[in-house]
């Protein structure tokens, strides 16, 4: 068994940006921190993040002249969210993204500097870097905080292949968790910060897939998730009268990048939403549009849904968006993901249409982008016009279950709430095993923030109720 000396810490579960962002709020404040993962190596699904962080009203933005404002960027997530929308954690997710922002900036030495506009956004506010600004942040976290677990191991203690197997509760509170590490079960005693993802890969009989959403594991068997997503920290805060909210909300992202090589695999890689931000059209196997490719994601996912027997799907960027987009694409085509066409003449060969039908979509196209609108509801047409003699980057894409909305609930100051509505004592929560802060749909580039911000409200708090007692 473990054992830990005197020092009073406070427990982290899962070590993605959520996780890394609650332990090094509780370090810069001057606590201990013990943090667990059921992985060989932390990160999470959050190195999977391929677009990049929102934020609104940054000095990127004030430099290219985008009018954004926090206010702006509350109302977009307010209308995805729709019914389900909770004012006051949205408020407290968008007015604070320039500082989370900025502390990403501070303490890891990053850039996210290259804008790019999501869907359902009204402005270009998705900060990235690289192909994947979700692993750049997490491995410069972990750096940090692995050498802080080697300086100072009384501060900070990581352990890897430790899943927790339960909350310890005394008296309706959580006073600490039941783990397992090299085949022993031990305990640890303190404040939780559960942050341990969602369940987009749960699919096992008992799954949380199976009890709020069977019709998905029937229709769209597909993932972009690792494997260890399988909601174990919902599961664990439910026993612990955690009440959960929103859990019929599963997000199914359009551009899951089909594999030629082996198109049965369950796990896709996802072609980041930046590069529809940058102008790449999605057409069926007979060369026509029939969607806003800048669309809420679900709404997207559906059009396809609807529409399976005209696929394959693609998704294809011009010369002047591949250019934008370059690193994706470089990254993408190493992969043998992406193919590039020397000309629309080529890509129809390979789809089995004529040229003239690929050459009467780009035409349609490039007559919508004149006008600012299409009668798919687009308004943002950008690197047009769009030419069958260009250059083509094109990728073979299918809808994959990607974020769950739901998850535990909480308040303003990342507490969980119990069955009863009282929030419960020695507990808090960040990251995708949230529920409420994205209602029924979660735009793109929302999801590090949440982590960020969420995290290191949790690691504050927890912090503070750790040294009052």
């Amino acid at each position: 068994m473990i054992k830990f000396g005197a020092t009073k810490r406070v427990i982290v579960i899962g070590g993605g940006i959520a996780g890394l962002s609650a332990a090094h709020e509780v370090l810069a404040r001057k606590g201990s921190v013990l943090l667990l993962d059921k992985s060989s190596r932390i990160g999470g699904n959050s190195v999977l993040a391929s677009s990049g962080f929102n934020a609104a009203r940054t000095k990127d933005q004030i430099a290219q002249g985008i009018k954004d404002s926090p206010d702006s960027f509350y109302q977009d997530t307010f209308n995805a969210a729709k019914k389900s929308a909770r004012p006051h954690l949205i408020r407290t997710l968008t007015d604070n993204s320039v500082p989370a922002l900025e502390w990403l900036r501070e303490n890891l030495n990053i850039k996210l500097d290259v804008l790019s506009r999501l869907g359902g956004h009204s402005f270009p506010r998705t900060h990235g870097e690289g192909s994947y600004p979700g692993e750049l942040i997490v491995r410069n976290l972990e750096s940090r905080f692995v050498k802080i677990t080697e300086t100072d191991p009384e501060k900070a203690t990581l352990l890897t292949k430790t899943p927790v197997t339960q909350l310890i509760t005394e008296n309706h509170k959580v006073v600490g968790v039941e783990f397992q590490n090299e085949g022993k079960i031990s305990q640890a005693f303190g404040p939780v910060i559960i942050a341990t993802g969602g369940y987009a890969a749960d699919f096992g009989p008992d799954s949380l897939l199976s009890v709020y959403r069977p019709d998905l594991l029937r229709d769209s068997p597909l993932t972009s998730n690792k494997g260890t997503c399988t909601g174990d920290g919902i599961k664990m805060a439910e026993m612990a009268n955690a009440n959960l909210v929103d859990m019929q909300y599963i997000q199914l992202h359009p551009t899951g990048i089909v594999d030629p090589r082996f198109p049965a695999e369950k796990t896709k890689v996802i072609a980041a939403e930046s590069l529809r931000g940058e102008g790449a059209l999605i057409i069926d196997r007979y060369g026509n549009r029939f969607v806003n490719e800048l669309g809420l994601r679900d709404d997207v996912s559906k059009k396809m849904n609807e529409r399976k027997d005209s696929g394959p799907f693609r998704l294809v960027l011009n010369s002047k968006g591949a250019q934008k987009a370059d690193s994706h694409c470089q990254h993408y085509m190493k992969l043998g993901l992406m193919v590039k066409y020397e000309n629309g003449s080529q890509l129809a060969a390979e789809m089995g249409i004529k040229p003239q039908e690929l050459e009467s979509t780009f035409s349609s196209y490039n007559q919508a982008a004149q006008k600012g609108s299409d009668e798919f509801g687009k308004k943002y047409f950008e690197n047009t016009p769009f030419s069958v003699d260009d250059t083509l980057y094109v990728s073979l894409i299918t809808p994959v279950l990607h974020y769950c909305m739901g998850g535990i609930e909480i308040n303003q100051g990342a507490q969980v709430i119990d069955k009863s509505g009282a929030p419960i004592e020695g507990l808090w929560c960040a990251g995708e095993a949230n529920g409420g802060i994205h209602g029924e749909n979660w735009l793109g580039g929302n999801s590090l923030l949440d982590c960020v911000v969420f995290g290191r409200i949790a690691g504050e708090n927890a912090l503070n109720y750790l040294n009052k007692k």
